[in-house]
C-alpha cells in the first residue's frame, strides 16, 4: 500500500465497452495500490467496475445508438445534425453532475476516458485532470465534434479559462509512439492540445488483465472444449454500430467448420445475431456461440486460432497481445487507421470497404487459418509489446506527478 494515499475520481464514457474498460483498468491498479477511487460512468456499465471490485456510481450518458434498421430511411437535406456530444442540454447535465461528484469526493486527480466535460469540470473545481485518448481518435471522431462541443459550452458560458482545459493538464496515450505517433494529430487539432496540455505521455495499452497472465491458446482450446479443430473468435466492439458488419462477417463464415465463438457487445441483442445465425445455416458445419459480455472474453481471443474484429483501439490491442492473427473489419475511420498496423506487422488483413466483405471474409478466413507463418509472426509480436500501460500510468502518477502537485490543477 502507498504512503502517500490519493483520491482519484475517474469518469468514463459509455458508448461502447472500450472507454469503460481502460478506465476500469486504471482504477484498478491504484486502487491496488492503496488509492481512493471512485469511477463513475452509465449505470449500464456499472457491473464492469463492480466485477473488478472498484467502488462506483452511475451518471448520466447518452442512450445507446440502436440496431440499424435493415432500410435505413435517406438523410434530410439540409445541414448535418448537430453531434449527439455537443448538444447544450447533455453538455449542462454532465457538468452538473460531474461538480456535484467532485465536491462530495474532493478527487486530488480528476481522470477522464472521453468523457468530453472531464477537462473542463475539473477546471472549474481547480482539480488537476488527466484524459486517456489514443492519437487516431483525435482524427476522428474528435476533429469532427470538438468545434461543436466548444460552441455550446461557450454558449453554456463555461469560462474560458475552463474551456482551454478540454483536453485536461496532462495525456495518457494507451498505446506505443511507434504505432500512434503525434505527427498523426490534425493540425487543426495541434493549438487547442498543446495550449491544454503540460505533458502527453505513452503509457502502452491499459487492459484489465494482460494476456501473458493467462495459459497458452492450446490449452486455452481444451478448456474450451475445442482442441482439434479451428477457433474463430468475431466481435464488432460494443456498439451497435458494427452490426451491419457483423451480418456481413457471418455470411462470410457460411463455409467455416469447427468452433465460432460471438461476442455482441452490449449493444447489439444476442437473440437478433442468433436469428443470423440461424438464417446463414452456420451450425450445418460449426459450433456456434452468441454471448453479449464475458468476464473471459480475452480468454477466448487467445484461444481463438483467428479473430475477426472491428479495429476499436482496446480490442485491437488485446489481439496483438494475445498473439492471435486478425481480421479487421472497420465501420468507421479511426478504426481502419488503427487496423493498419495489422498489415504492417504482418499479423493479419484489414477488409476493404469498396468490396464484398462476405467475400473477403470467405476468401480470407481459410487462407489465415491455413498459413503457420501468420501465427508465428503474430506471436512473435505479442512477444514484443512487454509493457503493461496499468502499471506504466500508476507509477507515472505516483512518481511524477503527485509528488510535485500544488494543491491544485497544475
Amino acid at each position: 500500500m502507498t504512503s502517500h494515499r490519493r483520491r482519484i475520481l475517474v469518469l468514463a464514457y459509455y458508448h461502447g465497452l472500450g472507454h469503460v474498460v481502460r478506465s476500469t483498468a486504471i482504477a484498478a491498479e491504484l486502487h491496488r495500490r492503496g488509492h481512493d477511487v471512485l469511477l463513475a460512468c452509465a449505470e449500464a456499465a456499472l457491473p464492469i467496475p463492480r466485477d473488478a471490485g472498484i467502488p462506483c456510481t452511475a451518471m448520466t450518458e447518452l442512450d445507446p445508438i440502436p440496431v440499424p434498421p435493415a432500410h435505413p430511411p435517406a438523410a434530410a437535406p439540409g445541414l448535418p445534425p448537430r453531434p449527439r456530444l455537443a448538444h447544450p442540454a447533455y453538455l449542462q447535465r454532465c457538468l452538473e453532475e460531474e461538480a456535484t461528484l467532485i465536491e462530495r469526493f474532493r478527487p486530488d486527480l480528476v481522470i477522464f476516458d472521453f468523457r468530453v466535460t472531464g477537462g473542463v469540470s475539473a477546471a472549474l473545481k481547480q482539480v488537476t485532470s488527466l484524459a486517456i485518448f489514443n492519437v487516431q481518435f483525435f482524427r476522428h471522431p474528435l476533429a469532427e465534434i470538438a468545434r461543436p462541443i466548444f460552441e455550446s459550452l461557450r454558449a453554456l458560458e463555461v469560462p474560458p479559462a475552463a474551456l482551454q482545459k478540454f483536453f485536461g493538464d496532462l495525456v495518457a496515450v494507451p498505446d506505443y509512439a511507434a504505432f500512434d505517433p503525434l505527427s498523426a494529430i490534425p493540425l487543426d487539432m495541434r493549438e487547442p492540445l498543446i495550449s491544454s496540455v503540460q505533458e502527453i505521455r505513452y503509457v502502452g495499452p491499459l487492459l484489465r488483465q494482460y494476456p501473458d497472465a493467462l495459459p497458452a491458446r492450446e490449452v486455452l482450446k481444451e478448456q474450451f472444449g475445442s482442441a482439434g479443430q479451428p477457433l474463430v473468435f468475431v466481435t464488432m466492439g460494443g456498439t451497435s454500430l458494427g452490426f451491419s458488419a457483423l451480418t456481413s462477417v457471418l455470411s462470410g463464415l457460411r463455409a467455416f467448420s469447427g468452433r465460432l465463438v460471438i461476442a455482441t457487445g452490449p449493444n447489439i441483442p444476442p437473440d437478433v445475431v442468433e436469428a443470423a445465425v440461424e438464417e446463414r445455416g452456420l451450425r450445418a458445419h460449426a459450433n456456434v456461440e452468441v454471448f453479449s459480455y464475458a468476464a473471459n472474453a480475452l480468454a477466448y481471443l487467445k484461444a481463438a486460432d483467428l479473430a475477426i474484429i472491428h479495429g476499436g483501439h482496446t480490442t485491437l490491442m488485446e489481439g496483438l497481445l494475445c498473439g492471435t492473427p486478425l481480421i479487421v473489419a472497420a465501420t468507421q475511420p479511426e478504426q481502419a487507421r488503427n487496423g493498419a498496423r495489422v498489415e504492417r506487422l504482418g499479423v493479419g488483413y484489414v477488409l476493404s470497404p469498396e468490396r464484398s466483405l462476405e467475400d473477403q471474409v470467405a476468401a480470407l478466413v481459410p487462407r489465415c487459418l491455413a498459413d503457420a507463418t501468420l501465427r508465428t509472426q503474430a506471436e512473435q509480436v505479442s512477444r514484443a509489446l512487454t509493457v503493461k500501460g496499468t502499471e506504466a500510468l500508476a507509477t507515472y502518477l505516483e512518481t511524477e506527478v503527485f509528488p510535485v502537485w500544488p494543491g491544485e490543477g497544475l
